[in-house]
């Protein structure tokens, strides 16, 4: 059974970036004319999104943040002994992004580093899988990095796919403490097809055939919907029963930002009142696997909230999976959001194509 307490571990301090390249609902309009965009307004909530310039992957965003949590928290990269990297847009192919972060952070040759490809439950999955490696190592620091971005990205026909979606990175500091973390994990590989971009060794593109569909995102909307409604409530429920909880003890839910309208359907069916329920996605859009850590950061960072705050946090999407965890926030710091446009240089320096 996936469900039990992640223990002698410690959430030290999360951090969010974000691009600086905003787009407006007044861009969309331009292309898609305001009955469509002021509509999906109304379903989604969103009102805006972030869009990494044409340089500028995943990677870059979580490196900023993971300097940030350096820098507040007097350490160095040396500091790092564990570093994973949960994207479903790597900088390459191959090798792992994770290498390329280590390299840019200063970490030693001795630490354990790579990638795991996770979407929209890649918080609880990363959080999983860091607690299991510094219990395994019984001390030291680990990063967890989750973050996706798609350079060049444009507006097109597709208007849910080009208003839906920001890019975004996150970095959260764990280390080998007294804490405790209760989680529930869930997975359902016969819904691999519900949200998927089939690109890869079974299609691969080549001069001869190229098959544009295979480069895109797909959802199947009705199943996601219908996943999420049913799914979800019914993991609440037996968290809580696993674990003893009942829903007013959580100061907050903080979940997948998929969109306005699924989230309220989850509230409801879990009786989960809607002012515990903090939304970003009308300031952020949906930023995939990074979108429960850009919720905090927004609801949650320095100076919002005073005092211990009692967060349930639950990941759900792309697989199909599904996760929920129990984090008390008085214990993590949590920084205000950053917004950069740097940059990884010698990221495109690739020695055999010159």
């Amino acid at each position: 059974m996936a469900n039990g307490i992640l223990r002698h571990v410690n959430i030290s301090c999360i951090a969010c970036a974000m691009p600086k390249n905003k787009m407006s609902k007044e861009d969309f309009m331009e292309y898609y004319g305001p009955k469509l965009v002021n509509r999906f307004e109304k379903i989604t909530g969103i009102k805006q999104c972030y869009w990494v310039h044409e340089k500028q992957t995943a990677s870059d965003l979580c490196y900023v943040a993971s300097q940030k949590i350096l820098e507040q928290e007097n350490l160095s990269g040396k500091d790092i002994d564990v570093l994973i990297f949960l994207t479903q847009t790597p900088d390459y192919k191959t090798p792992s992004t994770a290498f390329i972060l280590q390299q840019r952070l200063g970490m030693d040759r001795e630490s354990v580093v790579f990638d795991i490809n996770m979407g929209c439950t890649a918080v609880v999955h990363g959080i999983y899988v860091m607690a299991g490696l510094l219990q395994n190592m019984g001390s030291g620091r680990g990063l967890v990095l989750i973050g996706d971005a798609i350079p060049k990205r444009e507006i097109t026909e597709d208007h849910t796919n080009s208003m839906m979606f920001s890019d975004a990175g996150s970095a959260i500091l764990m280390e080998c403490g007294d804490g405790e973390v209760p989680y529930l994990l869930k997975s359902d590989g016969s819904g691999f097809q519900a949200i998927m971009n089939p690109r890869g060794e079974r299609f691969p593109v080549s001069a001869d055939h190229v098959d544009w569909r295979t480069f895109q995102y797909y959802m199947d909307g009705q199943k996601v919907f219908n996943f999420s409604v049913e799914s979800v409530p019914e993991a609440i429920s037996e968290f809580c029963t696993l674990f003893s909880r009942k829903l007013e003890e959580y100061d907050a839910f903080v979940f997948h930002q998929a969109n306005q309208f699924i989230l309220r359907h989850i509230a409801e069916e879990s009786g989960i009142s809607q002012e515990k329920l903090p939304l970003s996605i009308q300031r952020y859009a949906n930023t995939n696997g990074a979108s429960i850590l850009v919720t905090l950061v927004d609801e949650l960072s320095k100076g919002k909230k005073k005092g211990t705050q009692k967060v349930m946090i639950c990941g759900f999407g792309v697989g199909l999976s599904w996760g929920i965890m129990e984090l008390s926030v008085k214990e993590i710091e949590i920084l205000p959001m950053i917004f950069t446009d740097e940059y990884f240089k010698q990221g495109t320096d690739i020695q055999y194509l010159k």
